[in-house]
């Protein structure tokens, strides 16, 4: 049996997490905290990116979001995600 977590990014997007529930009872509270830990790391580091850019690419227009999805898939893939 498994619980799967799913929780939205600030994109919209959803991020999944499944547990098995043969884990140790203390374990799922660290894993879930790990995920959650790991994915805002991921998030802030997509929003600097798109931040340095030299044009001024605000927040919620659709060109932000393509970019924003764009550095979060990167940083992702560097977490092994």
């Amino acid at each position: 049996m498994f619980w799967r977590i799913l929780r939205p990014t600030k994109s919209g997007a959803m991020t999944s997490l499944i547990l098995q529930m043969t884990i140790l009872p203390c374990e799922p509270k660290k894993a879930i905290s790990d995920f959650v830990k790991e994915d805002m790391e991921i998030d802030k580091k997509a929003r600097e990116k798109v931040a340095s850019l030299k044009r001024d690419v605000h927040e919620g227009t659709r060109e932000w979001d393509i970019l924003y999805k764009k550095y979060y898939e990167e940083e992702k893939g560097r977490h092994g995600n």
